[in-house]
């Protein structure tokens, strides 16, 4: 990599970090092209040498968030769904490692509803492929529907709560509602107090 290539992809970076930074103060849409320039030492004319606009930046930022799980997914899952689904977790850990606090501002309240969408998206059309010909679709659509709104809206809690549960503490949790269902969480933990 070249030395101007290298200044680059550092200017992209400084940029980026700003704009979350301030994503997650103000929420997405009270952001300005000049307050992410001030936060990352640039000028607008910086800004524009290397984006069009906040949304070009934030779906770059949101492109690759969606291509990390996407070759993560084949990965978690080479094997089928695992009998011990603890298995899967060592592998998210290291996305949530990488993006987890990007994944929190996307996801967040103040976050982009679009991304929410397109991250569904792209978890359940992995999954209709895997069980393409061995689930009904239509009743499939339902399951992953309940899985991948219940692991968002897991998520999102866990980041809005300031992660009061340590990642492991959380990923067990949440292993535990996959495995046994809520019913038999409730059951579980009512009875062990």
């Amino acid at each position: 990599m070249g030395k101007k290539t290298a200044m680059s992809e550092q200017t992209r970076k400084k940029l980026k970090e700003a704009f979350l930074e301030l994503c997650e103060k103000n929420g997405i849409s009270n952001v300005t092209v000049g307050a992410v320039t001030k936060k990352a030492g640039y000028n607008r004319c910086t800004f524009y040498n290397y984006y069009d606009d906040l949304r070009s930046m934030l779906d770059e930022i949101e492109d690759t968030v969606i291509e990390q799980i996407r070759l993560k997914m084949p990965e978690i899952f080479s094997n089928g769904i695992p009998e011990d689904i603890s298995t899967v977790f060592p592998l998210l850990l290291s996305v949530f490692e990488e993006y987890g606090n990007t994944l929190y501002i996307l996801l967040g309240r103040n976050g982009d509803a679009a991304f929410r969408e397109r991250l569904r998206k792209t978890v359940k059309e992995f999954f209709r492929e895997m069980f393409k010909g061995h689930i009904n679709p239509e009743r499939l659509e339902y399951m992953l529907t309940y899985v991948v709104s219940a692991g968002l809206g897991l998520i999102e809690h866990w980041y809005e709560t300031g992660k009061e549960y340590s990642t492991e503490d959380f990923f067990k949790l949440t292993q535990s509602l996959l495995a046994n269902g809520i019913l038999e969480q409730l059951k579980s933990e009512a009875n062990n107090p």
